[in-house]
């Protein structure tokens, strides 16, 4: 009995833990490094980024890889500084160049990590136009909005 129960809490775990799919875009006022980290729903309160250090977007450790992301959904979020794993596939007839992570079936997966900065209302993510480039390799305006699969991840990717 005791066997079936970390099986399935095994399993549950790893449920859990498994990526998550949605889509990203862009919007290139987190492009803007001169911005205000004040201005979003990362703006006040305990989780304030501020609070940490950070004033504007170029003042974070790995600004232009920030984005609205969907797990920061209002004002003082916990969410608001946390890094996020996002990987975009691209589609058989769509190859990427470096840097591929990983080429699956003769798919090719890009991951970035990106730090939230704002909540996407319910819109997947929305990525600074840089890092939208750097994860499908310079077609951000051509593909838009594609997409991907994300999870969150430890600080430490993003040098927070």
């Amino acid at each position: 009995m005791l066997t079936l129960t970390l099986f399935l809490a095994a399993l549950a775990f790893q449920v859990l833990a498994a990526p998550t799919t949605t889509t990203a875009g862009y919007d290139i006022a987190y492009d803007l490094g001169s911005s205000s980290l004040d201005t979003g729903a990362c703006s006040s309160g305990l989780n304030w980024l501020e609070t940490k250090g950070y004033s504007k977007f170029s003042s974070l450790p790995t600004f232009p890889l920030i984005a609205a992301v969907p797990t920061i959904t209002g004002f003082d979020s916990p969410a608001c500084g946390n890094c996020f794993a996002v990987s975009y596939t691209a589609p058989s007839n769509n190859t990427l160049s470096p840097p591929v992570t990983s080429t699956t079936n003769g798919l090719t997966t890009t991951t970035i990590y990106v730090i939230g900065v704002d909540s996407s209302r319910g819109n997947g993510f929305v990525l600074s136009k840089a890092a939208m480039d750097r994860m499908t390799v310079g077609k951000a305006v051509e593909l838009g909005r594609v997409s991907v699969a994300w999870e969150e991840v430890d600080g430490g990717r993003c040098g927070m």
